[in-house]
């Protein structure tokens, strides 16, 4: 048998994993098919299991009859769009090595609902969203006749009330560290049933994440001993005072994500300043003139902090999910002023989406040591202040969205050894302007660009960059002879991603894969 495995079959278990790390899970199921001999090494490596996920395929009907088409004990197995019927001829055979459980949008008899988690005993994170059932009369405490002793992470939206009365009754409180449930619009389940848990698990609860009602955030508000570390709040513009009450009362926060809802600075000054060991910050602001952050003042240990400037709702169109990721051009754009700015001593990574910083932003960041990650997503037709506006000199990453750049303001410092990751996102720079700002950059290992670089600037970076391990690609107007630079140029590249790159040939690709030496996407 070992010899049926190949060469990989004579090495130790820890080191034939460590080469199994290299491979992705389509390559590892590819590797798995080849012979009987690979298929049991790889079945029995931790990486493969790890990487694993045992879905059921999308729209079927899981009864006494189905079986799955591969027995891995995984660790993980996802379903979505099933109807659940019985389960109890093949899945506890499934389910002895299952710590995660997703169920999404799937129809149930409550019995086999019942069957999956009984025989699971060591699910420690499980979701349920979107879950109806097919027996509605049915009665949960009839299969409650069991305990999900190592569950500590558990969320759940729009379920039957019966599903949710059985996580009530298999729940042993106090457990849970986090919890979940976010709504689409207006409460779905059972508010009071979410206060419940909530309320017996707090004295051990660390994270949250809630579309709250006010009433909601009142009651969680008055637990004796709720003392989460991190909070992720979808909020409506008419909650900002329930969400300043809400961090009066639950002070141990250090973490907090205030999601769809735009507050002013003095709202936000406010809850910072209830919140004295705030370290992580993500938050929607709406400023029509310059904006200043005055919230600064109250956040003197802060290491994360992400703004967004986002009209309320009704001010202007909404911009699609889609847009938000590639950095749509109609996202509105306020000016950024951190003129007199405390320094953030702490700040390690810092994301400003709608903002456009003055240069004066560059001197508060210099007071920022620690300072490794920046990230600009802007509308802007001359960013021409980059370099005066950005330490780049500070930086490991920096990420650029939406912006207009034909030209470079250059400064008394333009050599950037320390930058290891840059990514271009539908930034309008010229080869002419690119070029020199990636030769400013000799250390990059990482570069990601979207619809900016031709043939040339591929050629530009092989030949400049000595320490590029990694170059992802979407979107450019790419020709094969981009990839013969890569072949003849980058001796260093490790991983290739290039995704809709139409001037590219399919043999130019599998030119590139046969070097074997890059992974290529």
């Amino acid at each position: 048998m070992e010899s049926d495995a190949g060469p990989l079959g004579t090495l130790p278990p820890t080191a034939r994993d460590a080469i199994l790390q290299y491979l992705n899970l389509f390559q590892l199921k590819l590797l798995r098919a080849t012979s009987r001999g690979l298929k049991r090494l790889i079945d029995e490596s931790p990486t493969f299991v790890n990487k694993c996920f045992g879905d059921i395929p999308f729209g079927t009907v899981l009864d006494r009859g189905y079986e799955p088409a591969v027995w891995v004990r995984v660790h993980q197995v996802r379903i979505k769009h099933c109807t659940v019927i019985s389960v109890s001829t093949w899945w506890p055979r499934l389910a002895d090595h299952l710590t995660y459980i997703y169920i999404d949008h799937s129809a149930f008899m409550l019995p086999a609902l019942a069957e999956i988690l009984r025989n699971s005993p060591n699910v420690a994170t499980l979701g349920l969203h979107h879950l109806r059932l097919i027996n509605p009369n049915d009665r949960a405490e009839k299969y409650a006749n069991f305990r999900l002793a190592k569950l500590t992470y558990f969320s759940l939206g729009k379920v039957h009330e019966q599903i949710a009365e059985l996580m009530r009754l298999v729940i042993s409180p106090p457990q849970l560290t986090n919890f979940g449930c976010v709504w689409d619009h207006e409460p779905d389940d059972d508010e009071q049933l979410i206060v419940d848990f909530l309320e017996a698990s707090q004295g051990t609860m660390k994270y949250l994440g809630l579309s709250p009602t006010q009433e909601m955030l009142q009651q969680i508000g008055n637990f004796e001993r709720f003392a989460p570390i991190a909070a992720t709040l979808y909020c409506s513009r008419f909650q900002a005072e329930h969400v300043v009450n809400f961090s009066r009362r639950v002070a141990s926060l250090t973490r907090l994500i205030l999601e769809e809802i735009s507050l002013s600075d003095g709202i936000i000054l406010e809850i910072c300043a209830n919140l004295p060991n705030l370290k992580d910050l993500n938050v929607c602001i709406f400023s029509p003139e310059t904006w200043k952050p005055s919230f600064l003042d109250a956040a003197p240990k802060l290491e994360f902090l992400a703004v967004q400037h986002k009209p309320p709702d009704g001010f202007t169109h909404s911009v699609p999910y889609e847009g938000f990721l590639l950095g749509h051009p109609c996202r509105p754009t306020t000016v950024g002023d951190f003129a007199e700015c405390p320094p953030s001593p702490n700040l390690k990574e810092i994301i400003l989406t709608g903002i456009n910083p003055k240069p004066n932003l560059h001197n508060y960041l210099l007071q920022s040591p620690n300072l490794r990650s920046v990230t600009l997503d802007f509308k802007s037709e001359n960013f021409s202040t980059l370099l005066r506006t950005v330490p780049l000199a500070k930086l490991q990453t920096l990420t650029l969205r939406s912006m207009s750049i034909p030209a470079l303001e250059l400064t008394t410092v333009n050599r950037f050894p320390s930058l290891r990751k840059l990514t271009l996102v539908r930034v309008e720079i010229p080869s002419q302007v690119l070029q020199p700002l990636l030769a400013m950059c000799p250390g990059l290992e990482t570069v990601r660009a979207l619809s900016i670089a031709d043939d040339g600037d591929v050629r530009f970076m092989c030949e400049n960059l000595p320490r590029l391990a990694r170059l992802e690609l979407f979107q450019c107007p790419l020709t094969d002879a981009a990839i013969v630079h890569i072949i003849s140029f980058a001796h260093r590249l490790e991983k290739m991603h290039i995704s809709s790159c139409y001037g590219v040939s399919e043999g130019a690709q599998r030119q590139l894969k046969a070097l074997g030496t890059i992974w290529v996407q």
